[in-house]
């Protein structure tokens, strides 16, 4: 297998030819600003970002951020937001096995694999694309994990948002930042990477954009597309079929900019992506050591446990300059649908009801639409704000069924169909926020934010078949309804001491939805559930320095935090229906950390971490959590070292060499042992290396990456009495090449 990719690579390289002119190593190699503020690094190290819904240096913005731009990801063959794991410090991973199916974790918040709304939101530029809604199951596991192809760069976000950006954002942001159409000039890019996995298939990645004005300084067109084929590498032992896990995935976007005067600036963009996994990348474990069971990447399924996802996003941007004042809008229809199988034949008595093996095919569908529109005050001035209104609605729609099968593939003789249920809900959420900054020096500004927001929700759920007690042709409907009112707080002190450096502390409060419970259909005799669960909520206190100093050769950003969690909202089974509930507190503390040295021309190195300690402080009897239980999928440590050189190999040409190594502690599949869920997996560590050669705007990048194909697992747990793991990718060789014009 890796000799093909090798073949594959030299054949890319050789269809690049030898082009006249290149960049030379001296030359500046930063990207300028967009019109919308994307990342500007000057030879200081200053970052534009937009955090604050303002563009402006990350040394005046009081809060944690990390922010990776498109390049690092190809030069390191980064896809995904599980390969962000190894550059953004206090980001975690709960990986289901398949691109777009996994549980974004930051700063420890998290509340095990079943939760059904997220703790970290996902935005594409100021519009909100992650779901908020707290039934249905799937807002949790349908937060958008989109290709990087026209991305200028992520902004990820760490501890609560939720004065600018509302529900959702307990453990922070995950911020995508698109190219904009730009009015001035022609441009495009290509891209095309071929890679092998050890013990898998060949894959590519393929990448394009043009950016056309349409009419010079005011009117473009921007388009990009992409494909993506990523190798599958474990077998089916039941089925015989190899290297099952493939997954292809393809879309792309569409930016028409209009700019009819220097002051109004209007974006309309459509997005689309679709995951297409022939199954889930989990393979089976001894229950009792833990090891690969029958033999190494090998699942054991009566089918494949296919997880295929879709997104598209389609939103307007308005930006309107009224004298020193800005007035924005932001317009958006957000679409997400997942069509899962899942095979249920472990959860069953053997052979139960004649039938072979059970299969339960699920679907799920989530719209959202969204509207804000906010003013924003000049910079500059002793008092800066930025105030807004905000709504969304939201709807979701399932259906899932668990079917029985003989073990020649026909129906099951006695009772083919076990169960059938489905869930229609709407949310809907308004609310009213403002940030005010008070510059009480020109380097010590002073900020204080509220929102103000009121949700309501309803639902209905369908339940017929065994498991409901109900006839599948008269199923049991419940109807369920709630609605409340939350705010949520910020003050922060920010101290620029230099021009860049600074220094701040922070106490900021964020929230998740509540909503309604509607009991299982059959309950034990006495046994109650509450009606209702709500909200829960966390403060979140920090403080953190950065600076750039020595000319830029030595460049720091470290922060320490503290997050009070309440109320959480637990996942718990009631007769084998998941019903969610408040119960128990929790903490989590740390330190995050990046340190950037430059000891001689061209060569760089970068340390970055995160220790988390995140833990219940009360018992949660629901899960069999007790006070100081660990939270479920959250490393203590996180730690990565890159070295990186690069020096002109003639006049025409720069050469470029790096390395990385990441190392990531054990985490824990539920809160504790008394969990029929709960594994507990080692750490780990990876090893990368990558080499490249620049010429002018064309760049050839090699990678590999696991290079010791190290034998580790970001995800699984106890189901059905059977051990499940989730294995980082094996060793990975790649080689791609890029261009601009």
């Amino acid at each position: 297998m890796l000799k093909r990719t090798m073949m594959a690579s030299v054949g890319v390289v050789a269809l690049l030819g030898s082009p006249a002119q290149a960049r030379s190593a001296s030359e500046d190699a930063s990207v300028p600003a967009s019109p919308a503020g994307a990342a500007d690094r000057g030879e200081s190290g200053d970052i534009v970002v937009t955090a604050n819904k303002r563009s402006q240096s990350i040394y005046n913005v009081a809060s944690s951020i990390s922010t990776v731009d498109t390049e690092t990801m190809t030069a390191k063959g980064m896809n995904t937001l599980r390969d962000l794991t190894q550059d953004v410090p206090g980001l975690a991973i709960f990986s289901r096995g398949s691109d777009g199916a996994n549980l974004i974790i930051l700063r420890g918040l998290s509340s095990g694999s079943q939760t059904t709304s997220p703790t970290v939101g996902v935005y594409v530029n100021d519009t909100p694309f992650s779901f908020s809604i707290p039934v249905g199951g799937g807002s949790s596991v349908l937060q958008p994990d989109l290709d990087p192809s026209d991305i200028e760069r992520i902004e990820v976000l760490r501890g609560p948002q939720g004065t600018l950006y509302g529900a959702s954002t307990l453990g922070g942001l995950i911020k995508y930042v698109t190219r904009k159409p730009d009015a001035t000039q022609l441009s495009g890019s290509i891209q095309d990477t071929v890679l092998g996995v050890e013990h898998g298939d060949v894959g590519n990645t393929a990448r394009a954009a043009v950016n056309v004005p349409l009419i010079q300084d005011r009117v473009a067109l921007r388009v990009s597309g992409f494909y993506r084929l990523e190798p599958g590498f474990i077998d089916n032992s039941r089925t015989g079929q190899d290297n099952v896990n493939q997954t292809r995935s393809y879309g792309g976007r569409a930016s028409l900019g209009l700019y009819p005067t220097d002051n109004l600036s209007i974006v309309i963009s459509g997005l689309y992506q679709k995951n297409d996994n022939r199954s889930l990348g989990a393979v089976n474990l001894n229950p009792l050591t833990l090891q690969p069971s029958p033999r190494d990447l090998t699942q054991q399924f009566y089918a494949n446990s296919a997880f295929n996802s879709e997104y598209r996003l389609v939103d307007g941007q308005f930006s309107w300059k009224v004298g020193d004042y800005t007035v924005s809008s932001s317009t958006s229809s957000a679409r997400a649908e997942l069509s899962a199988l899942l095979d249920f034949t472990s959860f069953l008595p053997t052979n139960f009801l004649g039938a072979r093996y059970y299969l339960g095919p699920q679907d799920l569908l989530y719209t959202k639409f969204s509207q804000e529109v906010r003013l924003t005050s000049p910079a500059g001035k002793p008092l800066e704000w930025v105030a807004g209104l905000f709504y969304t609605s939201e709807t979701v729609a399932t259906h899932a069924t668990v079917d029985g099968f003989r073990a020649n593939g026909t129906p099951g003789p006695l009772v083919p169909r076990i169960s059938q249920s489905g869930t229609d809900a709407d949310f809907h959420e308004y609310a009213a926020f403002a940030n005010v900054t008070y510059n009480i020096t020109p380097t010590l500004a002073l900020t204080g934010g509220v929102r103000v927001a009121h949700s309501k929700i309803t639902d209905q759920i369908t339940s017929g078949g065994l498991v409901a007690g109900a006839p599948l042709n008269n199923p049991l409907i419940q109807h369920g309804r709630q609605s409340a009112d939350v705010q949520t707080w910020l003050a922060s002190l920010n101290w620029r001491y230099a021009h860049d450096g600074s220094f701040y502390i922070k106490a900021a409060s964020g929230y998740r939805p509540g909503g309604p419970v509607e009991p299982p259909p059959v309950l034990q005799p006495g046994q109650t559930i509450p009606s209702q669960f709500k909200a829960d909520t966390v403060w979140n206190f920090e403080a953190g320095n950065r600076n750039n100093f020595l000319d830029g050769r030595v460049s720091t950003d470290v922060s320490v935090f503290y997050i009070r969690w309440n109320d959480i909202q637990l996942p718990y089974l009631v007769n084998g229906i998941r019903v969610l509930a408040n119960g128990g507190k929790a903490i989590s503390q740390g330190v995050e950390f990046l340190t950037r040295l430059r000891p001689a021309k061209g060569f760089s190195l970068s340390f970055n971490g995160s220790y988390t300690d995140a833990h219940l402080t009360t018992d949660a009897p629901l899960v069999f959590g007790h006070a100081g239980d660990r939270l479920p999928f959250v490393p203590r440590w996180n730690l990565t070292a890159n070295a990186d050189y690069e020096t002109p190999i003639s006049s025409d040409m720069i050469g470029k060499i790096g390395a990385t190594y990441h190392y990531q502690s054990g985490i824990q599949t539920a809160l504790s042992p008394a969990d029929t869920s709960f594994i507990a997996f080692k750490g780990f560590s990876t090893a990368d290396a990558r080499l490249g050669v620049a010429v002018h705007d064309l760049e050839i990048n090699a990678f590999i990456r696991n290079a010791f194909d190290k034998r580790a697992y970001v995800g699984g747990g106890f189901a059905g009495g059977l051990a499940s793991g989730v294995p980082i990718q094996p060793r990975t060789i790649g080689v791609g090449f890029s261009a601009k014009f």
